[in-house]
């Protein structure tokens, strides 16, 4: 199978699940959605046409002080911010239209809203990230944090972390530089039905 269309997803929560008894919740929500052709075709540096949505959360529970200070996003700005419930057809819109091919080909994606009323999906970036980057001459033990992954590919300071946008256009830009990345999510993608939700202790 060859993916057609990628999107980039990236959020803030109210703090780390272990914290807060899984009781995590969204505060921001970020998709930047490309076409293969778009990111096969950009040079390095470069960024390729995209498609955005991001949103704010009022998450209806105390943020984290640890988390407001990564984020700078605190119960007093988010207070009038829609609550997640509220955005889901939202997000589902977008997501149908950016992956119009990739639903084309009969990777269906769920027409209902369940699976976005509380979506705390743990994804594992990290294989992915090891395999596609070159190996080094010299044996030194690398970081696969984003930031660092960025910099080591881009050769680029990073202006701003730990907002969901930010992460994603960097993604993104790691992506255009080593794009191995595509040819291995073609072998090792999974259905959206197959990622298991959080589960919440009372």
């Amino acid at each position: 199978m060859k993916i057609a269309s990628y999107v980039f997803f990236d959020i803030e929560t109210t703090g780390l699940p272990y914290q807060e008894r899984n009781q995590t919740k969204i505060t921001e929500l970020s998709f930047v959605a490309a076409s293969r052709n778009d990111l096969k075709k950009a040079p390095i540096g470069k960024k390729p046409y995209v498609s955005k949505l991001i949103l704010l959360f009022n998450p209806q529970r105390r943020i984290h002080p640890d988390s407001s200070a990564i984020t700078g996003l605190t119960n007093e700005m988010l207070k009038n911010a829609p609550i997640f419930g509220d955005k889901a057809g939202t997000i589902i819109s977008f997501l149908n239209f950016s992956l119009e091919n990739w639903i084309k080909n009969d990777f269906s994606f769920p027409s209902d809203v369940d699976p976005f009323v509380s979506p705390q999906i743990s994804v594992n970036t990290l294989s992915p990230k090891k395999r596609c980057v070159k190996k080094e001459t010299v044996k030194v033990k690398l970081s696969f944090k984003l930031t660092d992954l960025y910099k080591r590919l881009l050769h680029k300071k990073v202006a701003i972390a730990h907002r969901a946008e930010d992460d994603c256009m960097m993604l993104l830009e790691c992506v255009v530089a080593e794009k191995e990345f595509l040819i291995w999510t073609d072998k090792h993608c999974k259905s959206i039905h197959d990622i298991k939700p959080l589960v919440r202790y009372g």
